[in-house]
């Protein structure tokens, strides 16, 4: 009866942790479905739908591992060529990860050690955030933790049916990230130490050699496609190589030396790469090492921190920059400085091992350049050894003296861990500066909201003396000096904000409301910037603009910006007609220019393809509908009686349409947006 209630509140327990990171991860992936697709990630894509339209396969311009893109194929196949179908296919893998940690920890730690593993792979935000993304991570990991689980148990029990699968799976592993190849070798060795101990020479040489044998079945097809193809050895990829020159000639720098690459056929980069890179290395060794030292710092860097002082232009939603803070940086600072402690007091079967994938990682990393995602095959090897130290289940006796050495040795572990950690950057006086500039906003702010003018001036400059680089603080300054009727220092302000953060949207847009009057011109490619964020800047606009109401708007001019909500961004038409797209329920305000009889008047079209219904509309006022009509594809007037209007009177409406999404209509249009009808310009019209 005990021991099945442990299992039930193990198994219970264990599916907690599943559903919570299930749901941190449909969490993340909703704050970032509207990301497009960037750099490696449309590459991939492009290179998966090739495939799956029939081209072939085809490598790269710079050679990776074909099994990402396969992967990728296969859920096109199944799914059709959908960035969110793949994206929720890693969201299971990503969380796949969470029983797999379970296990493997459990085996080595006990119960209570695995609880933590999985409550920490559920909750670790990287691992969260790349089922996002169309990279190779996420398979990656997934094929590495399901390969060391299989390792460790070959490892308690070695057979060759272990010691192959462990072949195939780091095969995998290699396939997806030649990064990974050195686990051949690794399991290799280790299953035939193994062996030996418990059954003599011979039979841990053959486990060895099973282990090479299941590598071998899944990379030599590859690697004779890449003989017959490119009439060269190339294991894998060339990543390896050609990254050795790519990241380290100070000469060509990247951009060069791949210009320079490309000049050559893909047979031939490799060879060339090596023989390059051990050149620019061997001529500039003082530049090599500075770059090293300057790799390795960022390698242990707090990667949320720094991108939000590197880019405060990128929006999050409030609930994403907690969970970036506490799930990332600080659930990583935990992570290492435990996994650490745990390195220096626990010697599981795969140690050795795994020390030595723990230096080849950033080892590698720094030979080349550091991504931060990088390091996740290091921190995965990590979260045993974190969770064992956190659950802290009674270690096996030792005497006095290495107990001694071995907290030493942690000590010592942690310490240089920091040390890097504060030679990459001064975290804690960055955190003091933020934490100054955040509360002399927030008094800045209230002081704003009740109409203390020179205290929000004053706290905006007590911000700016904490923090010169806030784009915040300035903005706020704007606003102040504007209200005190100094036009031209709120210009100067927003202008000096615009140089420091150049990227920044909300000092582009309040500069743009300043010029309206003056220079619409400029104003508009300012409130242009509209399309710099995912924050609904539309909302950020109406609190934060001080222009008076229009009694028009010309949508997709960007001077509607001010006035309008939940509209799509502006785009042009044939010719020079600009316009906004609606949404299902969309809002304006304008203000009535006159006394009299007054009518709204739109100038519309449906935007509809042929073969779908056209759309009708219903428009509201005050709670009111004024009226319905199904409008037209093409351009025309549809006018709307208001009754008598009072002159000044500024007056909200809502626009309700039926939508539709290109992309359902047609699945080779990149296009999900739900659309309702295409608006070019809206006015109140006053009889005379």
């Amino acid at each position: 009866m005990g021991e099945k209630g442990a299992r039930a509140r193990v198994d219970g327990w264990l599916v907690g942790a599943l559903l919570f990171g299930l749901l941190l991860r449909l969490l993340v992936l909703s704050w970032h479905w509207p990301y497009p697709l960037s750099g490696d990630e449309a590459a991939f894509f492009e290179q998966a739908r090739a495939f799956v339209q029939g081209k072939g396969y085809h490598d790269l311009e710079l050679m990776r591992g074909p099994l990402y893109p396969l992967f990728l194929a296969v859920l096109f196949r199944l799914f059709g060529a959908e960035v969110t179908a793949a994206r929720v296919a890693q969201l299971l893998l990503s969380a796949g990860l969470v029983p797999l940690l379970y296990g493997w920890t459990r085996l080595r730690h006990g119960q209570q050690a695995g609880r933590v593993a999985a409550a920490t792979a559920a909750l670790f935000f990287p691992l969260a955030l790349q089922p996002t993304l169309l990279l190779t991570e996420t398979l990656f990991l997934s094929l590495l933790a399901l390969a060391l689980v299989v390792l460790e148990r070959g490892l308690t029990r070695p057979s060759w049916k272990s010691a192959l699968l462990c072949g195939i799976l780091f095969g995998l592993v290699a396939l997806t990230r030649a990064t990974g190849l050195p686990w051949v070798a690794l399991a290799a060795v280790g299953l035939a130490w193994q062996g030996r101990v418990k059954r003599g020479w011979a039979t841990g040489c053959r486990l060895g050699a099973v282990v090479l044998v299941g590598a071998l079945l899944v990379i030599l097809p590859w690697t004779v496609r890449n003989a017959l193809e490119h009439r060269a050895l190339i294991l894998v990829d060339t990543t390896g190589a050609t990254n050795l020159w790519l990241d380290n000639d100070p000469v060509l720098g990247r951009d060069g030396v791949k210009a320079e690459l490309l000049r050559y056929p893909e047979g031939e980069r490799q060879a060339l790469a090596l023989r390059r890179g051990l050149a620019s290395i061997r001529a500039h060794p003082q530049w090599f090492l500075d770059k090293c030292w300057r790799e390795l710092r960022a390698f242990f860097a707090l990667e949320y921190f720094d991108d939000f002082v590197r880019r405060p232009a990128i929006w999050y939603p409030p609930g994403e920059v907690w969970a970036r803070v506490l799930l990332g940086d600080g659930l990583y600072l935990l992570l290492v400085v435990a996994g650490l402690v745990g390195l220096a007091g626990y010697r599981p079967q795969a140690f050795l091992l795994e020390l030595v994938w723990l230096a080849y990682v950033p080892a590698t990393t720094t030979l080349f350049h550091v991504e931060l995602r990088y390091r996740l095959p290091f921190l995965l090897v990590l979260i045993p050894y974190a969770a064992a130290a956190l659950a802290a289940p009674r270690p096996a006796a030792l005497p006095r003296r290495r107990k001694a050495l071995r907290v030493a040795w942690a000590v010592l572990c942690v310490l240089a861990f920091l040390a890097l950690v504060l030679a990459h950057a001064n975290y804690p006086h960055l955190s003091y500066r933020i934490a100054v500039k955040r509360i002399h906003l927030v008094l800045g702010q209230w002081a704003w909201q009740r109409g203390q003018v020179a205290g929000a001036a004053e706290h905006a400059r007590a911000a700016l003396r904490a923090y010169p680089e806030s784009s915040e603080a300035r903005v706020l300054l704007a606003q102040a000096l504007r209200a005190q009727g100094d036009r031209a220092g709120a210009e100067a302000v927003l202008r000096e904000a615009i140089a420091y953060r150049s990227g920044h949207p909300h000092p582009h847009l309040l500069l743009g409301d300043l010029l309206r009057d003056t220079d619409a011109g400029q104003a508009a490619r300012e409130l242009a910037f509209e399309a710099n964020s995912l924050e609904n800047l539309q909302r950020w606009a109406l609190v934060h603009f001080a222009s008076s109401v229009p009694p028009s708007l010309d949508l997709g001019s960007h001077l509607e910006l001010g006035h309008v909500l939940g509209w799509h961004l502006p785009q042009q038409a044939e010719g020079d007609t600009t316009f906004r797209w609606s949404d299902a329920s969309v809002r304006f305000r304008l203000q009535v220019p006159a006394d009299g009889t007054a009518q709204l008047v739109f100038r519309m079209s449906a935007g509809r393809p042929e073969t779908l219904p056209l759309p009708e509309v219903t428009v509201w006022q005050g709670g009111a509908c004024l009226g319905r009509f199904v409008v037209e594809n093409g351009w025309h007037r549809y006018a709307l009686p208001l009754g008598n209007q009072e002159a000044g009177v500024v007056l909200w409406f809502e626009l309700r349409s039926q939508t539709y999404r290109p992309h359902r209509y047609d699945r080779h249009l990149s296009d999900n947006r739900r659309l309702g009808v295409m608006v070019d310009w809206v006015e109140i019209q006053v009889a005379r």
